[in-house]
């Protein structure tokens, strides 16, 4: 049985949809996460229409490789400091899915945008009760830590809410992209 989303109590997260993963030419550029983009812009649209908060993630590095630890060994385009260096536009969010006014950018340097963010105090500042996540592929999301104050959380690029009936009215909701977040499971 599906619960009823309070969306004054939810919030989107879209991870790491920047230039160095979606524009073209970027060197760590996916093919999965812009084509995606469409679709996404529309649940933000959905969301935001819907009173539902959106947050951002974003992952950066300093210059100087002061925050790297292992990304260096992993990674050649982050190791030469030519992608996901904090201040270029390379990790600025796409512009087709870009913050409306007042929504937050949470810059992280792990995978997790829980470890050494603020992403935890704004989520139970705010009171979110059911978090929706949207990543790029194929990575994994950000798992929040235990006592995390999120009844769901699930990960999808799809966008998908498992614990959710929508308060979009029936007479809409064959036309909204969160329509396979309404129905239950």
């Amino acid at each position: 049985m599906c619960e009823i989303i309070d969306p004054a109590r939810t919030v989107m997260i879209v991870v790491d949809m920047q230039n160095d993963f979606v524009a073209e030419g970027a060197k760590l550029r996916s093919a999965q996460a812009a084509a995606m983009v469409p679709r996404l812009a529309q649940t933000l649209k959905a969301c935001r229409d819907q009173g539902i908060r959106v947050i951002y993630t974003a992952h950066v590095h300093r210059r100087d490789g002061s925050d790297m630890g292992l990304y260096d060994d992993l990674y050649s385009p982050i190791a030469d400091r030519s992608s996901l260096v904090d201040g270029t536009a390379g990790v600025e969010i796409f512009n087709d899915l870009a913050p409306a006014p007042g929504e937050h950018v949470i810059k992280k340097h792990r995978y997790s945008a829980f470890f050494a963010t603020d992403l935890d105090l704004i989520l139970r500042e705010w009171g979110i009760t059911t978090v929706i996540i949207s990543e790029r592929p194929p990575r994994t999301a950000a798992t929040p830590p235990r006592g995390t104050p999120c009844s769901t959380i699930t990960r999808s690029s799809s966008c998908r809410i498992r614990q959710a009936r929508s308060t979009i009215p029936t007479s809409a909701r064959a036309s909204c992209p969160l329509r396979t977040c309404i129905a239950p499971r």
